[in-house]
């Protein structure tokens, strides 16, 4: 059986979905109402196409498209970028400086004077000074601290992530098998409410040729409309399950 949902690019199902947890003899039940993982991360145009979706695809497409995962995975980002920021205080520091300027010189000032042919006053003439700067620090400490700080943020919003994606993962995978348990059961009460129409069907033809009362009748249809009604309420159950109207096929 393979379930057709109708979704668009911008609602996808884990993007509904709240942190839960599961609850003895419950299904899955709301941790925080205002949890990130209530959100999604639109992209793209709508699509009103009918898709075809396996678990993989519903569990890849609720890792891309959760708030709660995009939240967990830009924490990671900012922590590595504090990171290499602590340590650039520890690396050795290297500097540079280029100038140029242009010079008249007074040599009479320097107590060159008397020669002859020699002007008192030299220039203008260019002088270019290029220097390059190394510095290490040998001890900080507070540089050290904060490094490793900021390595044991890193490795927390690491962990963060890993939670986050358990999470969408554990109740992506939830849904799209309830949604898979309500198709089948769909199914199922076509099947009987086949064979009660079957079976309305065979009471009518005997009736007509006299072989039973017309209560059989009544009883055959009957049992037929009460499958009609489990049909009703399994296709309700369906769409409440994937969260958005769904056939299965």
């Amino acid at each position: 059986m393979t379930m057709k949902v109708i979704v668009a690019a911008t609602v996808l199902v884990a993007a509904q979905l709240p942190v839960a947890v599961p609850a003895s003899g419950q299904g899955l039940q709301l941790q925080q109402p205002s949890s990130p993982f209530l959100g999604g991360v639109p992209t793209g145009d709508p699509s009103p196409a009918v898709l075809a979706l396996s678990l993989a695809d519903a569990i890849r497409r609720g890792l891309a498209h959760n708030l709660g995962m995009a939240l967990a995975e830009q924490g990671v980002r900012t922590a590595r970028g504090q990171r290499r920021d602590a340590l650039s205080d520890l690396l050795p520091q290297l500097s540079g400086s280029v100038g140029e300027s242009r010079q008249v010189t007074n040599l009479a000032a320097f107590g060159f004077t008397g020669f002859p042919g020699v002007p008192s006053v030299v220039g203008p003439f260019s002088v270019f000074d290029a220097r390059v700067a190394l510095s290490q620090a040998l001890v900080d400490l507070n540089a050290l601290h904060e490094m490793k700080a900021a390595g044991a943020t890193v490795r927390a919003r690491e962990h963060l992530l890993a939670n986050a994606r358990d999470v969408v993962v554990l109740i992506v995978a939830d849904l799209y098998l309830e949604s898979v348990a309500a198709g089948s059961r769909i199914a199922a009460v076509e099947a009987q409410l086949e064979t009660a129409d079957a079976l309305l069907q065979l009471a009518t033809d005997l009736k007509d040729a006299g072989v039973v009362a017309q209560i059989d009748v009544l009883r055959a249809r009957v049992a037929q409309l009460n499958q009609r009604q489990r049909l009703i309420a399994a296709e309700n159950e369906l769409e409440k399950a994937s969260g958005c109207p769904c056939q299965a096929t």
